[in-house]
């Protein structure tokens, strides 16, 4: 009885008295409660209600006294032993009692839904289609506020539970939470907030860890609704089982009627009904960057096992915590690969990475140049030796966030293009962009003002671009 007296805004309450009663009679006006041997032996309980008009008159709720019975809380379906579970059965008459009558379908999230099955642990409190009937039939005449989430939504005529949270995540990964709540009061709420919780165990609390916040709901008097809201695990989140669940008026902003039942569980995939016993929990994976940077003048790849980066295209992957990860490096013809820095790593072999934490490695490969070095009075300045700064430099920009730069004879041909002074001096301006961009000083070069006409071409010009070209690499 005291399952249907915890209804907030209903002026119904149940009172036991002891005396005698007709328990044969149905229409004597006298409420009784007994243990009868006039039972088949299939039915646990039965309720006799007799209506004057819109008000019921007697009451009378017989119990098999046949049956094995077994006190408490009822596991799963109330319907099912020896022994059977007595509050269960209890419960669910007192409500025919109250005038209620059965909810059909497996689906129906009510006690009145004698069969339904939530595969766990049954609230004693009943659900939020029971309350709402009482509230109808009883209405409450006092100003009560009661806010109070559960995990059904209601369907057409009928309710199931929410959509569970996935089965698994990964440490930084977006989650949805589908939830209801109501308004068992018959006051509105006015403004609260609505947070959303990681918790270690199934016992959803504000003292979890906060993973989303709704601020400024409300809610009128007797109102429920289904919602989603999208969290985001923690990116640090160890890997292990967790719970997710929200918690309504976090901050005690409503003076509630009740101010204990202020958080619910999310169901996990695969729980035969919503935050049923045992609780199923999502399966959260620790998870790291790893991410390839490259630099220099050169070009090249970068590749990992276990798979993942190949960059070229993908340069940054997850990897489950703990991960050994080896990169290997393979210059483009016409580049050689300088070296690694960052995750530990140097020289210019492999780079075996553990991942603890978000990691940056940085690769860097070198343009090669023909006939290096250029030796004075031997070897003539040709159009590859202009080809080559442009493709080096244009690399450097590139790796450093730079536009390619626009040359002068965009297309130089072997024994067709003559190398000119503005070649030079293009290459100069486009490398000094790169000191700048790393906010280097600028390079200093032989002959610092080259003029078409006047100023000879010289191997040095060639080697000095070459040789500024390494030093921001």
């Amino acid at each position: 009885m005291s399952d249907w007296n915890a209804v907030i805004g209903s002026n119904f309450l149940f009172f036991v008295n002891s005396f005698p009663c007709n328990w044969g009679n149905h229409s004597d006006g006298i409420n009784c409660v007994i243990f009868a041997s006039g039972l088949g032996g299939s039915t646990l309980g039965v309720t006799f209600l007799t209506s004057s008009g819109t008000n019921i008159t007697d009451r009378d709720v017989w119990f098999n006294v046949n049956v094995s019975w077994v006190p408490g809380l009822d596991v799963g379906d109330f319907t099912i032993g020896p022994p059977y579970s007595f509050r269960g059965v209890a419960r669910h008459e007192f409500g025919h009692a109250l005038g209620l009558l059965h909810e059909d379908g497996l689906n129906n999230v009510v006690l009145m839904n004698s069969i339904y099955t939530a595969g766990g642990v049954r609230p004693a409190n009943p659900h939020w289609d029971d309350r709402a009937g009482v509230r109808f039939l009883y209405p409450g005449l006092g100003g009560e506020i009661d806010l109070i989430p559960y995990m059904w939504k209601k369907i057409s005529t009928s309710s199931q539970p929410v959509t569970p949270i996935p089965a698994t995540a990964n440490s930084g990964d977006s989650v949805t939470i589908e939830y209801s709540f109501e308004n068992a009061g018959n006051v509105g709420s006015g403004s609260f907030n609505i947070g959303f919780y990681l918790s270690t165990d199934s016992i959803i609390s504000t003292s979890d860890t906060l993973i989303g916040l709704n601020v400024g709901a409300s809610a009128p008097a007797h109102s429920r609704g289904t919602f989603t809201r999208a969290v985001t695990i923690p990116a640090n989140t160890p890997t292990g089982n967790y719970f997710i669940g929200v918690c309504l008026d976090i901050g005690g902003a409503v003076a509630e009627s009740v101010e204990s039942n202020n958080c619910a569980r999310a169901p996990g995939t695969g729980e035969a009904g919503a935050a049923a016993n045992p609780p199923v929990p999502i399966s959260i994976t620790l998870r790291h960057d790893l991410t390839v940077t490259k630099a220099g003048s050169g070009t090249g790849t970068v590749t990992s096992s276990p798979a993942g980066i190949n960059c070229g295209v993908d340069c940054s992957e997850k990897y489950n915590h703990g991960t050994s990860v080896t990169l290997t490096a393979s210059a483009d013809s016409g580049s050689t690969f300088s070296g690694w820095s960052g995750g530990g790593c140097t020289g210019t072999g492999t780079c075996t990475v553990t991942m603890s934490a978000n990691t940056t490695v940085k690769a860097t490969f070198s343009k090669t140049f023909t006939d290096d070095p250029l030796t004075a009075q031997v070897t003539p300045v040709k159009v590859v030796h202009i080809t080559e700064l442009r493709e080096g430099v244009n690399t450097l920009r590139s790796n450093n966030g730079l536009s390619t730069f626009s040359y002068t004879d965009p297309t130089l041909t072997a024994g067709a293009t003559q190398v000119k002074v503005v070649h030079i001096a293009e290459a100069r301006t486009a490398l000094d962009g790169v000191y700048d961009a790393q906010s280097k000083t600028r390079p200093t070069y032989t002959d610092s003002t080259i003029t078409a006409g006047q100023t000879a071409i010289k191997k040095a010009h060639i080697a000095e671009i070459r040789s500024n070209i390494k030093a921001v690499e």
